[in-house]
């Protein structure tokens, strides 16, 4: 049987841990969209989406391994008006985008092996 202190002691971690979940909850998040085969995949099922995740009070930004010219720049900020775009000229997004100043909470990309690996995911937002 367990003891009076031990049982507080559990519900107490678990009103902690409560707390935290709902906290992580309502973050807002940094949401990173992929252009090429992403995006360009359907522009007005994406635009739908991104507008409904700015309305919920998201961030959502455009990491596209494109080499950093002015002319795909053009093109993408375009397609995304008032959207951050960043072009890594095939350099790793992640790093590239935490270099940028951006912490991305979900990535939305076709090609996997552009976005970290799950250990990298796990240690980057700080879960154990």
């Amino acid at each position: 049987m367990l003891s009076k202190k031990l049982l507080d002691k559990l519900r107490e971690d678990k009103k902690t841990k409560d707390l935290q979940y709902a906290k992580r909850m309502n973050e807002k998040l940094i949401i990173s969209i992929d252009y090429d085969n992403t995006f360009t995949a359907d522009t007005k099922g994406w635009a739908a989406v991104i507008a409904i995740l700015r309305e919920f009070g998201h961030t959502v930004i455009c990491v596209s391994a494109r080499e950093n010219t002015e002319r795909n720049r053009e093109q993408i900020e375009g397609d995304l008006p008032n959207t951050v775009v960043l072009l890594t000229t095939s350099q790793p997004k992640a790093e590239f985008a935490r270099k940028s100043g951006y912490e991305i909470s979900i990535w939305i990309d076709d090609c996997p092996q552009a976005i970290p690996s799950r250990e990298e995911c796990l240690c980057y937002h700080g879960n154990p």
